[in-house]
């Protein structure tokens, strides 16, 4: 269901923060990571409270290995890009959340949405002033980063809609082979139906007339 798959995302976001909170010293940086970490998991149990209540079974949860962006190993490039990423990320989840909220949706999914993208409106503040602190407000690499995390979010969402449109073409690209196959396998055995019949009652007929 889409929605617990909001509730797994939210709550990977927040295990990647709490990883990362380690790596920066300044308090008020600090704070901020770790307000950020709990309203991440609050979005994840909200979001799989909704569609648990939608369901019309019990869903289960799906437990997936993540992959740890930055640990204590991680150079100050790799802390940089892991926050100009974190800060695009939040830019295009409070959009496309605040899209949903207004969308023709129903009004406690939509307002589950409207509530969440308060948050990530928030979070694109903390994010970029988290990065502009680590890179000592120099604007002209600040603007890379932020460049370079852009350009791959995109190419991200390219691969995933390529992958997409892929899977698409080749479930109907079979769907035509099984149909055409289909459609003369259906033909042959048909005619062969109809031959073993015909054969048969010229068999039928024979005994009848070395019977008279």
């Amino acid at each position: 269901m889409a929605l617990q798959e909001f509730s797994s995302i939210e709550k990977d976001s927040g295990c990647q923060l709490l990883w990362s909170l380690e790596l920066t010293r300044d308090p008020k940086d600090r704070a901020f990571i770790f307000q950020h970490v709990l309203e991440e998991f609050f979005h994840a149990e909200i979001f799989e409270d909704i569609s648990q209540f939608y369901a019309t079974g019990y869903l289960t949860k799906t437990v997936a290995a993540r992959e740890i962006l930055v640990d204590r190993k991680s150079t100050q490039e790799q802390v940089w890009d892991f926050f100009s990423y974190a800060h695009v990320g939040e830019e295009g989840v409070n959009r496309d959340f605040s899209y949903y909220a207004k969308a023709n949706l129903d009004k406690k999914i939509a307002a589950v949405f409207s509530r969440v993208s308060i948050d990530e409106g928030n979070h694109i503040h903390g994010t970029k002033d988290i990065l502009a602190s680590m890179t000592k407000d120099k604007k002209f690499l600040f603007e890379w980063l932020i460049l370079k995390s852009t350009v791959k979010r995109k190419i991200k969402q390219m691969e995933a809609s390529t992958r997409f449109i892929g899977d698409a073409l080749l479930s109907l690209m079979l769907g035509i082979v099984y149909f055409v196959f289909g459609f003369f396998v259906h033909k042959t055995l048909k005619s062969r139906f109809l031959d073993m019949n015909k054969k048969e009652v010229i068999d039928l007929l024979k005994l009848q007339e070395a019977d008279i």
